[in-house]
């Protein structure tokens, strides 16, 4: 597959040997347009018919930033010279660090289309496809660059050991110990692993451990949706209040999580600003649902009989 950039903002891509390709292979390319690294990624599905996703990616650089952007897609007609067809169009979308990791747009070609000779998609077993992008605003050319911390690799930056499912990650003794207790017992205090050189952490999820130390060496690693339980879960555990509060203040203003998931969360790890907020919410409806989830069997006995007496109050009038 080859990616050329074929004026400012028009970049086409040409899929070689079409049918040799097989389901879910994935065929990827990249390029810089106006600051922004952008990627198409093609894909064969189960049923013989392209897909294909656009990208920007800009997630190594500051958490502010935004960019406002249009696209077309077009496959290009192998029989009438100079003719493209558009397969999809996006209209102006502004793209921040909450969505860059998203993709942007998706689009099928269907086989029945792609195996059809009078519409001249497929020619010497290629694809070619162009992607017309318009960014039509932005802050600005330069970006601030977030922090780099390479955990896993000794440096001058890191004095202490921790052992993670097994890995040797590389921490400042000083910086965790300034925000958990947890830790400055372990580093700092009379226990024997003050005294070792490594120390082991069980019954923890490196990749999850790995997001949470980035958040505290601040180097642009976000809360969101997926990661706000298990992050909640580990900074009870290692007593990271600034990092709680955080997740506090996320799930305040989340508008993607269910009420019943927010409300045991908050009686789960004690964020009593989010609950106060939450049981607020509820009405006499949204206390009969809660009582047939999941959700219900994880709230405390004293939860459950504020929504009782919340419930008998708004029945009885």
């Amino acid at each position: 597959m080859a990616a050329t950039a074929d004026s400012n903002n028009y970049f086409r891509v040409q899929i070689d040997k079409w049918s040799e390709m097989k389901e879910d292979d994935d065929i990827v390319e990249n390029w810089n347009y106006c600051g922004f690294p952008w990627q198409i990624r093609a894909t064969k599905d189960k049923d013989g018919g392209l897909f294909i996703e656009l990208f920007s990616f800009k997630d190594d650089e500051s958490n502010i930033w935004y960019c406002d952007v249009s696209m077309d897609c077009f496959i290009i007609n192998h029989i009438v010279e100079g003719e493209k067809i558009n397969i999809g169009h996006m209209d102006t979308q502004r793209l921040t660090p909450e969505n860059v990791d998203d993709s942007m747009r998706d689009f099928v070609i269907e086989s029945s289309l792609l195996d059809n000779s009078e519409f001249g998609y497929i020619k010497d077993d290629k694809i070619i496809i162009e992607v017309c992008i318009t960014v039509h605003s932005k802050p600005g050319k330069r970006f601030r660059k977030k922090v780099e911390f390479d955990m896993f690799s000794p440096s001058h930056k890191s004095d202490g050991i921790l052992v993670v499912e097994g890995k040797k990650v590389y921490v400042s003794k000083q910086l965790l110990s300034i925000h958990s207790p947890f830790f400055d017992r372990i580093f700092f205090g009379k226990f024997k692993e003050a005294s070792e050189s490594e120390t082991e952490i069980n019954d923890v999820i490196l990749d999850e451990f790995e997001v949470l130390l980035k958040m505290l060496y601040r180097t642009g690693e976000q809360l969101r949706d997926e990661n706000v339980e298990f992050i909640l879960k580990l900074t009870d555990r290692f007593e990271m209040l600034s990092i709680m509060d955080d997740a506090e203040k996320y799930l305040i203003y989340s508008t993607n999580l269910n009420i019943h998931k927010k409300l045991a969360l908050s009686d789960q790890y004690n964020l009593l600003v989010l609950q106060d907020q939450l049981l607020h919410k509820y009405t006499a409806d949204l206390i009969r649902k809660l009582t047939k989830s999941d959700e219900y069997g994880k709230l405390t006995e004293e939860t459950k009989d504020i929504l009782f007496q919340k419930y008998i109050a708004f029945t009885s009038n």
